[in-house]
């Protein structure tokens, strides 16, 4: 999750641990590997989630305005190729210190 979130290991267990003290996930340990912890979604967050899924939709949809669908495919892997550029360079400069 840290990786995907693009923050540390260290933070992403912060989050993590705060999503769960407010009830919206829920941390398990995986049947095979105790060193694995299992994050599922509680039915609290469910609610949440589409919320924020509609105002995903409504942030995009004035994002994209008029963008033929060619163009704001483009958009999106250009934006994906900036992203893992600061992320790849985040993670470099963290593991020369």
């Amino acid at each position: 999750m840290a990786d995907l979130s693009g923050f540390g290991a260290m933070s992403a267990a912060r989050v993590l641990k705060s999503l769960e003290t407010a009830g919206l996930v829920s941390r398990s340990t995986a049947r095979n590997d105790r060193r694995v912890k299992m994050v599922q979604i509680t039915e609290q967050a469910k609610p949440l989630l589409a919320a924020v899924k509609n105002i995903g939709d409504d942030v995009e949809s004035i994002t994209r305005g008029n963008m033929s669908s060619q163009n704001w495919s483009l958009l999106q892997i250009m934006l994906e190729t900036v992203r893992d550029n600061h992320l790849t360079a985040y993670h470099d400069q963290r593991a020369a210190e």
